[in-house]
């Protein structure tokens, strides 16, 4: 009896001693970023004017990058928020050469909290909310599981993100970890965008205005590669429902907690612009068929107009004529569809 609990003893002690070393491991190497140590250089050198790129340059950007932006900020004329499906709206495409204070900040499949999480930032460091902003509003923000008093602490910045402890012991995360220490993250920087946009180069590039350009092999894919992964990821999407893109909801919800969002915003005298993404178009005819999308749709178009809401863009790809080899993918436009849908935006005639 005494040998069994001997050994019970000496397997938690091991399996306790195991779970240590693995969270001591994922904190010291920390590819992402997540902890203690910061991207601060990132932020020192897009402020500088330069253009950046390397592993991982597009994980946890909120903390590593954005953060040290803001806090330095004097003023800023627009900023964009959003998923990836923002990501493309750069600068000079939607002002030319015009002197605006333009940033762009976004974070993968963004939700509510993301936007709150921006907003809590200026908050922090008392910088003055930008004379207006563009929301890039995806479906799935209405999926999300948030409540008006997570966004209320979120804007100011009093609510503390535990979920990242989760990674330490996260296997995932652990392999993530050990393959870069064999694969140690470069950075590169440039003034130049062009320098940067190389066919070796697979990894996104980030601007001085925090808006990311995708690398040139992104955009190699022919026609009927995209039509195949485009069919792959639907498949996948109507199997699983894997994530949050494939727009299978029961029913959409937070509208009031965005409601309350966007009243926060004018009551600080912003002006919103909201920005619907397109979808592919086999990607939209699918949603539409089989995910109930079109009334979808219909509920976010007329909360919008409701709300008075300045919209630019649309989820339907086909009021712009927009076609398959202007998106990169199911969700993400090239910059082609997105100049045709700011081509006589409102965008043009705001306010800075």
């Amino acid at each position: 009896m005494k040998l069994f609990k001997n050994w019970i003893i000496g397997v938690l002690l091991g399996f306790l001693i195991f779970s240590g070393l693995i969270v001591i491991f994922n904190y010291s190497i920390d590819s992402f970023n997540l902890f203690n140590k910061s991207n601060n250089n990132i932020g020192k050198y897009l402020k500088d004017g330069y253009f950046i790129t390397g592993d991982n340059i597009s994980s946890n950007r909120v903390n590593n990058i954005y953060e040290a932006m803001i806090k330095d900020m004097k003023k800023v004329d627009v900023l964009a928020i959003g998923s990836s499906r923002t990501i493309l709206l750069h600068k000079k495409l939607l002002f030319n050469n015009k002197k605006v204070i333009y940033y762009n900040f976004t974070d993968g499949t963004a939700q509510l909290k993301h936007y709150a999480k921006i907003i809590g930032l200026f908050n922090k460091y008392d910088v003055k909310l930008p004379k207006n902003i563009i929301l890039g509003i995806d479906p799935w923000v209405f999926d999300n599981k948030a409540s008006i008093s997570q966004i209320k602490r979120l804007i100011n910045n009093k609510n503390k993100d535990k979920s990242k402890y989760l990674q330490l012991y996260n296997f995932e995360y652990t392999i993530i970890n050990l393959k870069s220490i064999f694969n140690k993250k470069k950075i590169k920087k440039s003034k130049n965008l062009k320098n940067l946009l190389n066919i070796n180069n697979k990894n996104m590039i980030i601007s001085p205005n925090a808006d990311m350009y995708y690398p040139i092999s992104k955009y190699n894919m022919d026609i009927n590669k995209l039509m195949k992964s485009i069919d792959d990821g639907l498949k996948r999407c109507d199997e699983t429902n894997y994530n949050t893109k494939c727009v299978k909801y029961d029913k959409l919800n937070n509208f009031n907690i965005l409601k309350y969002f966007i009243n926060y915003l004018r009551s600080k005298g912003v002006n919103i612009i909201i920005y619907f993404s397109p979808f592919e178009p086999i990607f939209f005819n699918h949603i539409v068929r089989y995910n109930n999308f079109s009334t979808y749709n219909e509920l976010i178009v007329n909360f919008c107009a409701e709300n008075k809401l300045k919209v630019i863009g649309s989820y339907n790809p086909y009021d712009y004529k927009l076609r398959s080899e202007q998106f990169l993918d199911g969700i993400h436009p090239k910059e082609s569809a997105i100049k045709i849908i700011f081509k006589n935006s409102l965008i043009k005639n705001i306010k800075y």
